[in-house]
């Protein structure tokens, strides 16, 4: 996160261990968009927003802070009903997944990016010519066959670090 910070971005939230404590910096931030502000249409969901899962068990109260994060890679329908997250640690590995908005372990979005100063242009020289942009985003749901070492072994083929 703080490597891809642009110029004038703020942070939407400090380096955390736990989701609860991320959604409490973006509430902080003013940032949090619980499912019902989604739901009720007065948040649109946006690609690069963060999204909270509950990962709890029912009958285990031990596990009721157990969250998981994702990053909206696409998001499709007549009202957003349907988008896709891009997230780590998805048994062990990456992995792109499709979702439905009304999904009942929905806890809400965080919006991001966040730039409190207006951004004028910013210019990153990147010779994309060579790239075949479906290797490095897959167009499909990944399911859990990739691993990150397949990700960083396309970046690597193609950027040399």
């Amino acid at each position: 996160m703080l490597n891809s910070l642009l110029p004038g971005e703020e942070k939407p939230h400090e380096c955390r261990l736990g989701v609860v404590e991320i959604v409490a910096d973006l509430e902080s931030k003013g940032l949090w968009k619980p499912i019902k502000d989604v739901l009720d249409l007065s948040y649109t969901i946006k690609v690069g927003d963060l999204i909270i899962f509950d990962r709890s068990q029912p009958g285990k109260p031990e596990t009721s802070w157990w969250r998981h994060i994702g990053r909206v890679y696409e998001v499709s329908g007549d009202d957003y009903e349907e988008f896709k997250c891009i997230s780590g640690n998805s048994g062990g590995k990456w992995k792109i997944s499709t979702h439905k908005i009304k999904q009942k372990n929905l806890l809400g979005f965080g919006k991001y990016p966040f730039i409190s100063e207006p951004v004028e242009k910013i210019t990153v020289a990147v010779d994309w010519s060579h790239i075949d942009l479906k290797d490095l985003a897959p167009m499909h749901d990944t399911g859990s066959d990739l691993s990150s070492d397949d990700f960083y072994s396309v970046y690597k083929k193609h950027f040399g670090k």
